[in-house]
């Protein structure tokens, strides 16, 4: 495209137009991009509190048992306890991450034929 003040006054409005519509495209596309990895993001994040509030409530019930039975011998420690269900519970860190976690689930949708293995490979 040559430049609008180039062109001839009847041309330089469709020109005009055209870089619109173009924008305004780009512009929809774009929105529809970040909603899409909005929803991504939400799912990921979702899935990411399920996981600690396991944790926590495996946590709670150690703590609760301990209260209750205070003098009988514990194999672990509240520490080791609650870095095996942090190992056992969360699959990935999302938050703070959510930009690789979308690049990672975009990744593996095209590996994929469907595009609709995220939610178990992620």
């Amino acid at each position: 495209m040559a430049p609008v003040s180039e062109l001839p006054i009847h041309a330089r409005q469709r020109s005009r137009r055209e870089k619109n519509k173009l924008a305004s495209r780009a512009c929809r596309l774009k929105k529809k991009a970040q909603h899409e990895a909005n929803k991504v993001k939400l799912h990921g994040l979702n899935q990411e509190h399920k996981q600690l509030m396991s944790v926590l409530n495996g946590i709670k019930q150690e703590v609760v048992e301990r209260d209750k039975y205070p003098n009988s011998a514990h194999p672990q420690t509240m520490a080791a306890m609650l870095d095996n269900l942090i190992k056992q519970n969360l699959t990935h860190m999302i938050a703070g991450h959510t930009t690789d976690y979308v690049n990672g689930v975009l990744a593996k949708c095209r590996q994929s034929r469907d595009g609709t293995k995220f939610d178990k490979e992620f």
